[in-house]
């Protein structure tokens, strides 16, 4: 199965979603903040990374803009998605959907 990195601070958030990925076979590793995420993106190939945007210190949008990031977590994740019910047109302008 896949190889998923999961970066949400909400630990309940965290729990579900790791949870559910996992029963149905993928592997999922986890980070609680934009900068682990980042490391973690950047040392092991993942087929998808899930990243909340709204995080403590470095939010997501932070995390996944600047044109060497960008270029980094494409070539660790070649199809990345983003999401974001509370800043819809932010994820449009920046390019991320």
């Amino acid at each position: 199965m896949a190889k998923i990195l999961i970066v949400e601070d909400n630990p309940t958030n965290m729990k579900l979603t790791a949870m559910l990925l996992a029963r149905v076979g993928h592997q999922v590793l986890q980070a609680v903040d934009a900068e682990t995420g980042l490391a973690l993106a950047l040392t092991d190939h993942r087929d998808l990374i899930l990243m909340d945007l709204q995080l403590p210190g470095m939010d997501g949008f932070e995390a996944t803009t600047g044109s060497t990031r960008v270029r980094a977590l494409a070539s660790a994740c070649p199809q990345p998605s983003f999401s974001s019910a509370s800043r819809p047109v932010a994820v449009l302008e920046i390019g991320m959907w």
